[in-house]
């Protein structure tokens, strides 16, 4: 939930109703149809926004200064909370508020966070998974290249006149050993760059921003260079500093 505070008033020049969120503002209405009856910082709503699904709870309206008067649903006060459809007038004049713009303008600046903490399983499990297929990849390479010593071993008993007729079984038994350690080393159930790339389709599916309407890959960035950056690059949502 985020709690968000607005000061409601009439614009000084162009008397319009003056909605203000922080440094941001936000006008209703046309030029001069705010009465003066209404202050310039009238009153103070208060809301709560959920930040997943964007609905409003807890509304409060506060009249800010003795001298103004603030209504709900036709009864004067001081401090109340009301329904999203109860009815706001300011001053003396009963300056009719549309709350529904209101509420909405304070949802639109409501500043979600939203966790990665997900993101570093994702992230320890991909990297892992792709220095395995690596290593594994290496070992194969070894066991090819293993095979070849041998069976270069093997050729050369072949010229060492001295093992005698051993010489053909020692070359023969180095043959057969080297011909197993290559082929094992060929077996494979895909080629490496196969299993990558699934490996990679699958990442760029799971490695996203957790804003539901975005879901952008956030790119082949370590989990602990990601959560360093301040938010999403693509919807600019801002990620919890967790």
């Amino acid at each position: 939930m985020a709690l968000i505070e607005a000061i409601i008033g009439r614009e000084s020049e162009q008397r319009r109703l003056l909605v203000k969120v922080g440094q941001a503002t936000y006008t209703i209405g046309t030029q001069g149809s705010v009465p003066n009856s209404v202050s310039r910082e009238h009153c103070k709503m208060t809301i709560e926004v959920n930040g997943e699904t964007g609905s409003v709870s807890n509304v409060k309206i506060q009249n800010l200064k003795a001298a103004n008067q603030t209504f709900v649903n036709g009864f004067e006060i001081d401090t109340k909370y009301i329904d999203t459809n109860s009815t706001i007038q300011l001053g003396r004049d009963m300056y009719l508020v549309d709350l529904e713009q209101v509420l909405n303008y304070m949802r639109k600046n409501v500043k979600i966070e939203y966790s990665i903490s997900n993101l570093q399983t994702i992230w320890e499990e991909y990297d892992s998974t792709r220095i395995k297929l690596q290593l594994d990849e290496q070992k194969k390479n070894n066991m090819r290249n293993l095979g070849g010593i041998l069976g270069g071993v093997g050729v050369l008993f072949m010229f060492i006149p001295e093992l005698g007729n051993l010489r053909w079984c020692a070359t023969a038994l180095s043959v057969i050993i080297g011909v197993v350690f290559f082929i094992r080393g060929m077996k494979t159930d895909s080629s490496l760059t196969v299993k990558l790339h699934d490996l990679d389709a699958e990442f760029r599916k799971k490695y996203v921003c957790p804003n539901p309407n975005c879901r952008h890959f956030l790119g082949m960035v370590p989990f602990d260079v990601l959560r360093q950056n301040s938010g999403c690059p693509s919807c600019k949502c801002t990620f919890k500093k967790e």
